[in-house]
């Protein structure tokens, strides 16, 4: 069994549901995920929060819980799931329609990546072999968009409410 509750609530929720006070946080793209549990009686706890891991450590050793590095696995482990990077680039694809190639990253590409990834996977595809990158940006009329892990939380965010 899992309960979720809002980072306010989690050492409150800690005290009224176990016995043990040791608690597991781990730092992921942009929110620190919070969870204790006692394995025996498969009860977790968690909570998220984008304050820094310090001050959330901080919080916690002054409630008088003892802060460990780690994660309970939890049943459906949608929060360990991290968001990748999305980057989007339109351009124009003929005279009469615009197209878009999206990409996701690991990590925060910055726009020349993008740009030349796509570039790669166009020539390859579009056998543009003799065409420099500069030549297809202003033939293609390149905008690139790059969307972070948080970017996404926030949409998602405002399509639950």
């Amino acid at each position: 069994m899992t309960l979720r509750v809002p980072y306010e609530g989690f050492v409150a929720a800690v005290e009224q549901q176990l016995a043990s006070r040791h608690v597991y946080i781990h730092a992921q793209t942009g929110r620190v995920l919070l969870t204790a549990a006692e394995a025996k009686h498969s009860v977790a706890i968690i909570a998220t929060s984008r304050q820094s891991v310090e001050q959330i450590q901080k919080e916690l050793h002054a409630a008088g819980l003892h802060v460990h590095e780690g994660l309970w696995s939890v049943d459906d482990d949608q929060e360990i799931l991290a968001l990748p990077y999305v980057a989007a680039v339109s351009y124009r694809a003929t005279k009469e329609r615009t197209g878009v190639w999206i990409e996701a990253y690991a990590t925060r590409p910055s726009e020349g990546e993008v740009i030349q990834d796509f570039f790669d996977e166009m020539s390859t595809e579009q056998n543009l072999a003799e065409m420099s990158l500069g030549e297809f940006m202003v033939n293609a009329q390149v905008n690139v968009s790059v969307l972070s892990p948080q970017d996404l939380e926030k949409y998602l965010e405002s399509k639950n409410s």
